[in-house]
C-alpha cells in the first residue's frame, strides 16, 4: 500500500506554478523524521545504511534521497512493523496538520523547512500514538487531500 506518491501532488504545483520537486516536500520531510527515528524497514536499513547515515547526518537532504533511492513513492514496504503501525494511524492527519501548523512544508521548497520543528511536533504525536492517545487532526467542509 502507497502512504504518498510525490506524483499524486505535481498537477497542483503545475497550478500554482511551482517547481515539481515541491510536490515531494512534504513526504520527503516525514522520510527523514523516519529515517531519523529508525522506523525504515530493515531491507532498506541494511541495502542503504551508508545513504541513509548520510541522511541522518545532513550530508544529504531527504529530499535528494527521496528522489533517487525511493523514486517518489512512499509506503509500507518503506518501513519496519512500528512504523507502519504510527503510519497507519497517522498519516492522514499529518497531511492536515501540516495544513494547519506548517503550511510552508506543503509544497514548499526543501531548504525553507523548519526540520527541527516538524520532528518535535512529530516525536509528540509518535509518543502519543505509543501511548494510546493520538490526537488526529479534523478540519471540517475538506478532505484531507483539499487541505492546500
Amino acid at each position: 500500500m502507497s502512504y504518498d506518491r510525490a506524483d499524486w501532488h505535481t498537477d497542483t504545483c503545475a497550478e500554482k506554478s511551482l517547481p515539481e520537486e515541491n510536490a515531494a516536500t512534504h513526504i520527503a520531510a516525514y522520510v527523514r523524521w523516519c529515517i531519523q527515528r529508525n522506523l525504515i524497514a530493515e531491507e532498506f536499513a541494511k541495502e542503504d545504511s551508508e545513504v541513509l547515515e548520510q541522511v541522518r547526518k545532513g550530508e544529504l537532504s531527504a529530499a535528494t534521497y527521496f528522489d533517487e533511492y525511493m523514486d517518489w513513492k512512499f509506503g509500507e514496504w518503506n518501513l519496519n512493523d512500528v512504523g507502519n503501525q504510527f503510519t497507519s494511524a497517522y498519516y492522514e492527519s499529518y497531511l492536515a496538520d501540516l495544513g494547519i501548523f506548517f503550511p510552508n512544508v506543503v509544497y514548499g521548497e526543501w531548504e525553507s523547512i523548519d526540520f527541527d520543528r516538524l520532528a518535535s511536533f512529530l516525536d509528540v504525536k509518535f509518543n502519543e500514538f505509543k501511548n494510546g492517545n493520538l490526537k488526529i487532526a479534523t478540519r471540517k467542509g475538506k478532505s484531507w487531500w483539499k487541505f492546500w
